[in-house]
């Protein structure tokens, strides 16, 4: 009874980790299960679509031994010792350990996006459409065209003062800008 006891513990142990590589394809760690237990090169199982590096300050994970045996365990990380906390039921979210930035998504359609120093996004084209009104506040905006830019609108209003540098057309009249 004592062996049958002691397979069953086998099977899902806590662990501490030691050592993240994440070089592409499979992420693998260093896991300490018990005092002085170090397991090398564990695979950490992923979702399809969603990786993170966890780094190993203060992270904790399961290590399971799929079929029983032991001597192809895998890992599930299940704590970082941070999180964004707080969620409201029915929520979800993105973030970063070092609380910098987050996609937080909520019922209702409400998604929240934050990031401490920049937004990047590399693509061949993009479109944003919304049903009401689109607001941007910031320091100071720009738009760079290398062809051109246009704005369609029934009307548009400016406020502030407009410096034009080139030419300036109207209805297909160049007028004479000082």
């Amino acid at each position: 009874m004592d062996e049958i006891i002691a397979t069953l513990r086998g099977l899902i142990q806590h662990g501490i980790l030691h050592r993240v590589e994440d070089g592409g394809g499979v992420q693998v760690v260093d896991v300490e299960t018990a005092e002085g237990v170090l397991r090398g090169s564990v695979q950490v199982l992923q979702t399809p679509g969603f990786a993170s590096n966890p780094g190993t300050d203060g992270v904790t994970a399961l290590v399971l031994a799929p079929g029983g045996d032991q001597g192809i365990p895998v890992v599930i990380i299940t704590a970082t010792g941070v999180g964004l906390g707080k969620l409201g039921t029915g929520e979800a979210a993105l973030y970063a350990l070092d609380g910098s930035a987050r996609v937080h998504v909520k019922p209702g359609g409400e998604v929240h996006v934050l990031a401490a120093t920049k937004i990047v996004a590399d693509c061949a084209e993009a479109e944003v459409t919304a049903t009401g009104k689109i607001r941007a506040t910031c320091a100071q905006a720009e738009v760079t065209a290398s062809t051109k830019a246009t704005i369609t609108a029934p009307q548009i209003e400016l406020h502030g003062t407009v410096n034009v540098v080139g030419t300036l057309k109207v209805n297909g009249i160049t007028l004479a800008v000082p």
